[in-house]
């Protein structure tokens, strides 16, 4: 076994989560970051290191596919819960905003004082987002 010493250990674990960072969008990258954390480590370069070595180059179309497939489908998750949350307010915004424009008859905390613009009226805002809070 090769034992690294602390400082050792705070390097390579630094270099790993820089690269990892750093190499999600370059594809195959997993073989270079791989021999570039071997390096980091001080591990020598022996016979077996580059068997394994040219086992992880066979392998890693397999794996960055993987990786692909859970990053593509990471962005399109935060991009829906993003767009639900969005649409929720903009529904709202406009729900309150048409019942505002409408002088709220049905509403008298929503009616507007005569002649003013939207929102102008003094309280119209708030009103607006109590109307939105059911």
């Amino acid at each position: 076994g090769h034992n690294l010493s602390p400082i050792d250990t705070l390097v390579v674990a630094i270099m790993c989560a820089v690269l990892s960072v750093g190499s999600s969008p370059i594809p195959s990258s997993g073989v270079a970051t791989l021999m570039l954390v071997i390096e980091a480590a001080g591990v020598p370069l022996t016979h077996t290191v580059s068997l394994l070595a040219s086992f992880a180059i066979a392998i890693d179309w397999l794996l960055d596919s993987i990786r692909t497939v859970v990053n593509v489908t990471g962005d399109c998750v935060g991009a829906a819960v993003i767009d639900h949350i969005l649409a929720r307010e903009r529904t709202c915004e406009q729900e309150c905003e048409q019942r505002y424009e409408r002088g709220c008859e049905n509403e008298p905390d929503l009616r507007r004082e005569k002649g003013s613009e939207p929102g102008a009226a003094q309280g119209g805002a708030q009103a607006c987002e109590r109307a939105c809070e059911h």
